[in-house]
């Protein structure tokens, strides 16, 4: 090799030197905010690792689905009312006819149960019943509900009751009978209610952009209140859900901010990603989350989201909790689009709502 290439060669690779030393000690050190990669990769159309295109397991549009016991049986709150379980072919349906105009479903932790809210006459709160899986039965509930949360151990149901124009806080049991009155005339206006813990019920704004939101506790024992989260413009579309199979709770801001929390909603991490509590879940060693590629310019979140006024494209993240190491698991492109909500994982398997056409989808992990 002559002197002048020999030249040319050692330029070449101080060159290349000098550029991966300024790659290396020019990122950004890691930590909780780096958790995930840009939300547009150049990558972002293809998986960072192959996966299964999701499959749809429900005949018809679901509100709500939930899994219960080691068998995985999926059953769901259809649009029109009724109680299925989701199958390979045809669907089972647990119910005749369905419930009018239902709006919402709160499965007990024990997945035996559910309370269905329906409006009945165009009316602004919901009424409810109370259906038993294992008797294939419905109970009305005959209490005036404004809020509503099942107890850990599935046997007692928290109600924010309406009482003239009064709210008292009380426990019921399954027949929907007042087993103890905890509290009088409270204060608390347009709540959402979580027990997370036997000890302690959990009271949040409900998630609206236009709101500061803020989060309370009542200790069942001390009779007291707490406020862990005070209002502010940094809380405006707080929404709080909790995971009692993850055993953690995911809150998320107007402002795209995501956290992963205790059941004190103390803070245990902080993602920089822009999605919303409801589109995440958990197991022991992974976090899940359904990320929007874009969000346009202009809405509000959580309201336009959940009035049906915006949908999005979203790739499905999983992150590591204890490397906090993050990757794209599925992209939406144009074999399949995907606007995750409410995903819920059991046994290497992440079950969810795809918003696009409301049936309930499973992605083998």
């Amino acid at each position: 090799m002559t002197r002048k290439r020999i030249i040319i060669a050692l330029g070449a690779l101080l060159v290349i030197s000098i550029i991966g030393l300024l790659i290396y000690f020019g990122r950004k050190p890691s930590g909780i905010k780096q958790i995930l990669p840009p939300l547009q990769p150049k990558s972002a159309a293809k998986p960072a690792v192959p996966s299964a295109k999701p499959k749809a397991i429900s005949d018809k549009e679901v509100l709500k689905f939930w899994i219960a016991g080691e068998a995985e049986k999926v059953f769901y709150l259809s649009s029109d009312g009724q109680i299925a379980e989701a199958k390979e072919g045809a669907d089972t349906y647990l119910t005749g006819n369905g419930l009018p105009n239902p709006v919402l479903a709160l499965p007990s932790p024990d997945s035996e149960k559910v309370l269905v809210g329906f409006r009945l006459n165009d009316s602004y709160y919901p009424q409810f019943s109370l259906f038993n899986l294992t008797s294939a039965s419905w109970r009305p509930f005959e209490i005036a509900i404004e809020a509503v949360a099942w107890s850990p151990s599935s046997d007692e149901i928290a109600i924010l009751e309406r009482s003239g124009e009064n709210k008292n806080l009380v426990l019921t049991d399954l027949e929907g009978q007042i087993k103890r009155k905890i509290l009088k005339n409270i204060g608390l206006e347009d709540m959402v209610m979580e027990w997370p813990e036997p000890e302690a019920i959990l009271f949040y704004s409900k998630p609206s952009g236009f709101n500061e939101g803020e989060l309370w506790t009542f200790n069942l024992e001390r009779q007291t209140f707490e406020k862990l989260i005070a209002s502010s413009e940094k809380t405006a579309g707080l929404t709080w859900k909790w995971s009692a199979a993850a055993g953690l709770g995911f809150m998320s801001t107007g402002n795209g901010e995501l956290g992963l929390t205790d059941s004190k909603t103390r803070a245990i991490m902080t993602l920089s990603a822009n999605t919303l509590a409801d589109k995440c879940a958990a197991d022991e060693d992974n976090l899940y989350c359904f990320v929007p590629q874009s969000i346009p310019t202009g809405i509000v979140l959580p309201d336009d989201y959940l009035q049906g006024k915006v949908y999005f494209r979203d790739n499905l993240f999983k992150i590591n909790l204890e490397t906090r190491e993050g990757r794209i698991i599925l992209a939406s492109n144009e074999g399949f689009a995907a606007d995750g909500r409410d995903p819920q994982v059991m046994n290497g398997r992440l079950y969810f709502i795809n918003r696009y056409d409301d049936r309930v989808y499973l992605l083998d992990l």
